[in-house]
């Protein structure tokens, strides 16, 4: 609909101009006419004006109508470009909240910006509990915020961070073991960090029990 009003747009400014250009031959010629006997002179002026105004017409209908054409074709691959970035977004978006992992940005002081579904579901919160909330006051016992302070500041330091071991609290009291990986995040949110973490509690339960079998042979 867009396109075939810009194509009326055009075919009205050209009606426009050939009237005008019409009537203008028309009106000179004959004021012409009136002050000139010459009536060969009087035809072949008001005849090569009607031809000019028709070529002049075709020319600026055919430049209109090539530009409108561009348009299109240009419009037409912008709108293929953001259905396509459209479906990889959607994509992106789809593996990062559906992947079983905790996925979160903070700010660079432990504030949540947001989280990706799995971890919310993993920690039992709801997304909206936990936006805008400090990660250590939330998720950290007392214990271990200054453990955890110091891996903030490695991260702003170094600008990652690599299988850190850290025991974060859910909202029901359970307390789950996570190995996690940190970088500052250069390409979203200025002075923000980009963690992923790996429930590793099945694992460590399982580790404990081997080596509680171990030291039980040995006795």
């Amino acid at each position: 609909k867009y396109f075939k009003n810009i194509q009326d747009e055009s075919v009205r400014i050209v009606t426009i101009y050939f009237i005008f250009g019409v009537s203008w031959i028309l009106l000179s010629d004959t004021i012409l006419g009136m002050l000139v006997d010459d009536e060969t002179f009087y035809r072949v002026q008001t005849y090569k004006g009607l031809i000019f105004i028709a070529i002049t017409t075709l020319v600026i209908f055919f430049l209109i109508n090539n530009r409108v054409a561009e348009l299109k074709e240009k419009s037409a691959a912008l709108m293929a470009n953001q259905k396509a970035l459209s479906g990889q977004v959607k994509l992106n978006d789809s593996i990062v909240n559906n992947s079983p992992v905790i996925i979160v940005r903070m700010k660079a002081n432990g504030v949540i910006l947001n989280m990706n579904d799995f971890g919310c579901q993993l920690l039992g919160y709801k997304r909206q509990e936990m936006i805008n909330k400090n990660w250590i006051d939330l998720l950290v016992h007392r214990n271990k915020e200054a453990d955890v302070k110091a891996l903030f500041e490695t991260i702003l330091e170094k600008g990652n961070i690599r299988n850190v071991e850290e025991q974060i609290i859910k909202k029901d009291g359970e307390i789950l073991d996570t190995r996690w990986f940190g970088v500052m995040d250069k390409y979203g949110k200025k002075d923000s960090i980009l963690a992923v973490g790996v429930d590793i509690t099945e694992e460590k339960k399982l580790q404990d029990n081997l080596e509680k079998m171990v030291f039980t042979d040995q006795l």
